[in-house]
C-alpha cells in the first residue's frame, strides 16, 4: 500500500457566494494537503473536557470530502475552463462531494470574490453612461448651473477613480484567495462534473505556498519521480516530503537542429522584482529563469536563456557569442543601502545606465561578458579579457571582487567600482597550481580554488594563502 506523507496543513476559511455574488456561509475548514490526497475537514470543538487531564482537549476534525491530487486544479484569474476539461476529460470521478459549500463550475470561472467584479462593472457601465450625458451636455445651448461639461467631467474623474479602487480591492482579495476545481460525481449522463471550492488564505504567503506544494506534490505522482529500485526495508520508512529530487521536465538545451554543441554550465536568477507584485492576476511564486550556456571547441557560443514561470520552461532570449561559454556565474543583488549609494554613483556618470551586473560569463577564449537582469532587458553591460586571455573554466565573486580561475592555473580578481561593474585594468593575480583552475567556492572571507589534485585556500581580499 502506498504509504501518505503530510505535505502542508493549515486552518483555511471557506467562503460560499450565492448566483448573485452576495456571501452565503463563511466557515473554518483544516485542510490537509497529503502526498497524493487533499483532505477538508470540518473543525469541531465541542467535546467533554476531562478535568483530571493535565492536557487541554484540541479540536476534533470530521471529514468533508478528500480527492486525490490528479483531480485538484488550481485556478488563477483569467484562466478558462477548456484547460481543465481537455486534461481531465474521461478521469475517474473522485470522492469529492457537492454540497451547498461548494460553487458548481458552470460556462464561466468565478473571477475572485463576485461582489467585488459585479461593483466593478455596474462602475464601468456607469462611467459608460456618464460619457454619452458629459457629450449631450456638450450640445446644450444655455447655460445651467451644476449642469456643463466641467461638472460632467468630474463626474467621469471620480467614476474612473472609484474603478482603481475597485481593481485594487480585487488584486488584493485574489492574493489570499484560493480557488480549487476539483471533479464531482458524474452527473446523469456520465459526464463528470466539475466543483469549484473557495478557500481565504490567512496571508498571501500562505496562498504562494499552497499553490506551490500542489504544484510540486502533483509533479511527484508522475512515473519518473515513482522509485522503482527500492528495497522492502527502505519503504518500510518514514521519508521527508520530496525526500528525492523532483523531475519537472525535460527539454532540450539548445534549439532543435543545432549540432556539435557542447554544454559548458548553467545557472539560475531569480526574478528581480517584488514577490506579491509579479503579476496582477496571479500570486503564484515566480521561479525565476535558467541561463545554459555552451559553444563548440574552438568555435562559437551561445547561450539560452528559458523563463520558469510557466507550467513549461520557455525560451526568452537566444545570445551568440564569439567563443564557447565555459562558465555562468550569477550575481545577486546588493543590499538596499548598497544599491542606493551605486544609483547615486550612476545618475552622477551615466544618468540612462540602471541596469545592475546580474550574470557573468566566462569564454574559452578569455573574455568575461557581464549582463544586466532579464527583467532588465539582458543588456551586455560590460566586456573584459582575463590576464594572457586564458580561456575562463569558472567565475566567483564576493560582495567587492569578481574571481576568475584559469586554464594556467592562476586566480584572477577585479575589484568592483562604485557603479556597480568590476574594473579589469588592475587586477589581481596568484598561481596555485600547474594544470587548469576547475572550480572556485567563495566563503566568507576566503576563495576555495581546486587545481590538479589540490585545494588552495586563498584570502579574498588579498589572494594570499
Amino acid at each position: 500500500p502506498r504509504t501518505h506523507s503530510l505535505l502542508l496543513c493549515e486552518t483555511l476559511t471557506e467562503n460560499v457566494y450565492g448566483d448573485r455574488g452576495q456571501l452565503i456561509k463563511s466557515k473554518e475548514r483544516k485542510v490537509f494537503l497529503l502526498n497524493d490526497v487533499l483532505v477538508c475537514a470540518n473543525i469541531n470543538f465541542k467535546g467533554q473536557l476531562d478535568i483530571s487531564s493535565l492536557v487541554p482537549l484540541g479540536p476534533r476534525y470530521l471529514l468533508k470530502w478528500s480527492t486525490s491530487l490528479p483531480q485538484v486544479e488550481v485556478m488563477e484569474v483569467g484562466q478558462e475552463n477548456s484547460t481543465y476539461e481537455k486534461e481531465n476529460i474521461g478521469e475517474k470521478s473522485t470522492s469529492a462531494k457537492k454540497s451547498s459549500s461548494s460553487v458548481p463550475y458552470h460556462n464561466k470561472m468565478c473571477l475572485g470574490p463576485p461582489r467585488l467584479f459585479q461593483e466593478l462593472q455596474n462602475v464601468r457601465k456607469d462611467l459608460q453612461v456618464v460619457e454619452q450625458i458629459t457629450q449631450l451636455i456638450g450640445t446644450l445651448h444655455g447655460t445651467y448651473q451644476n449642469l456643463n461639461v466641467a461638472v460632467a467631467q468630474d463626474w467621469c474623474q471620480a467614476l474612473q477613480r472609484l474603478i482603481r479602487v475597485k481593481q485594487d480591492e480585487i488584486q488584493s482579495a485574489n492574493k489570499c484567495l484560493l480557488r480549487l476545481m476539483l471533479m464531482g460525481k458524474p452527473d446523469k449522463s456520465g459526464r463528470p462534473v466539475s466543483v469549484m471550492v473557495l478557500f481565504i488564505t490567512p496571508n498571501p504567503l500562505s496562498k504562494i505556498s499552497w499553490v506551490n506544494r500542489l504544484h510540486l506534490a502533483k509533479i511527484a505522482l508522475r512515473e519518473e519521480n515513482q522509485p522503482c529500485w527500492l528495497s522492502p526495508e527502505e519503504e518500510k520508512k518514514m521519508k521527508a516530503p520530496f525526500w528525492g529530487p523532483v523531475l519537472v521536465c525535460r527539454m532540450p538545451a539548445f534549439s532543435a537542429g543545432v549540432t556539435e554543441i557542447q554544454l559548458g554550465s548553467a545557472a539560475h536568477t531569480p526574478v528581480q522584482t517584488s514577490l506579491l507584485g509579479f503579476s496582477a492576476v496571479s500570486t503564484s511564486l515566480p521561479q525565476g529563469y535558467l541561463w545554459v550556456g555552451g559553444g563548440q571547441e574552438g568555435g562559437a557560443g551561445q547561450v539560452q536563456i528559458f523563463s520558469l514561470n510557466h507550467p513549461v520552461p520557455r525560451t526568452v532570449k537566444f545570445i551568440m557569442l564569439d567563443s564557447r561559454v565555459m562558465c555562468v556565474e550569477y550575481i545577486p543583488q546588493k543590499s538596499s543601502a548598497e544599491e542606493e549609494k551605486e544609483e547615486e554613483f550612476r545618475a552622477r556618470t551615466d544618468p540612462f545606465s540602471s541596469a545592475r551586473p546580474a550574470v557573468c560569463l566566462g569564454l574559452q577564449d578569455g573574455s568575461i561578458l557581464v549582463y544586466g537582469s532579464v527583467d532588465a532587458g539582458m543588456q551586455c553591460l560590460q566586456t573584459f579579457k582575463s590576464p594572457g586571455s586564458q580561456p575562463v573554466l569558472c567565475l566567483g565573486h564576493s560582495a567587492h571582487f569578481l574571481f576568475a580561475g584559469l586554464q594556467d592555473g592562476v586566480v584572477a580578481a577585479c575589484t568592483q567600482n562604485h557603479g556597480g561593474l568590476w574594473d579589469p585594468n588592475t587586477p589581481l593575480s596568484v598561481k596555485v597550481g600547474t594544470g587548469p583552475v576547475r572550480t572556485l567556492l567563495v566563503l566568507d572571507d576566503c576563495i576555495w580554488a581546486s587545481c590538479d589534485n589540490k585545494v588552495t585556500v586563498l584570502d579574498s581580499t588579498t589572494l594570499q594563502s
